[in-house]
């Protein structure tokens, strides 16, 4: 039985070993499929580990943020995104985080 158990995770450590080694592109292109198929954790845990935050990277967290109900996180990162983002990226961020806002009473306030 204890064989069986150390069998079953090892593809688990392989995996994640597999995930952490690929280039931060490959790793979100990865994401971006996990999103899509609805497998939202798993695009959350890849976006995470990349380390350079781009704007289209940020806005995807925040997009995975809401979709988990991690509504704070979803509204901070797409605070900074906006950043660094064109004039119509902004706005449509602001109406993305006031409807978000105004959907939960206000409960979720962020600085800007």
């Amino acid at each position: 039985m204890m064989r069986l158990q150390a069998v079953l995770v090892l593809p688990f450590i392989f995996f994640g070993t597999l995930q952490a080694t690929l280039p931060a592109h490959e790793r979100s292109l990865q994401a971006n499929n996990y999103y899509e198929q609805g497998e939202f954790q798993k695009a959350y845990d890849l976006y995470k580990g990349i380390t350079y935050k781009s704007p289209e990277l940020l806005i995807n967290m925040g997009n995975t943020a809401y979709e988990l109900n991690r509504f704070p996180e979803a509204i901070v990162r797409w605070r900074q995104a906006q950043k660094y983002v064109k004039p119509s990226d902004y706005h449509m961020l602001e109406k993305r985080i006031v409807g978000l806002q105004l959907e939960h009473d206000g409960m979720y306030h962020s600085t800007r």
